[in-house]
């Protein structure tokens, strides 16, 4: 079965602006897939990740605080090998120049046949 996975990204109003690094480690028994294709006003996105090795699925992202039209999210699919219910571990974002980072809530996630 394929499962869209969302990280959105909530950022603080005093967040600076640059390039922030989002890994998101899948669980035990799932695969990274393709990313997804979306629209933003007009603009035309997918979020491919700069690394997958394994369970690991690295992002990078460039916030700008002055694009207000913009969702913060990065989506892509993801693979289960074998139903059942996992545990999504939390995913981290930091940014790459600051000593700044933050990690969503670990997701209960059922598979069925």
């Amino acid at each position: 079965e394929t499962v869209k996975i969302t990280l959105t990204l909530d950022f603080d109003e005093n967040a600076p602006d640059g390039y922030y690094e989002i890994t998101d480690i899948l669980p035990a028994g799932f695969k990274y897939v393709s990313p997804v294709y979306f629209d933003y006003g007009g603009d035309q996105y997918w979020w491919y990740p700069g690394e997958v090795t394994g369970q690991k699925v690295v992002f990078g992202y460039y916030y700008d605080k002055t694009v207000r039209y913009r969702t913060n999210r990065i989506e892509y699919y993801a693979m289960a090998v074998t139903p059942g219910s996992y545990t999504a571990d939390s995913a981290a974002v930091r940014h790459t120049d600051r000593d700044i980072a933050g990690f969503s809530d670990k997701v209960k996630i059922t598979v069925s046949k």
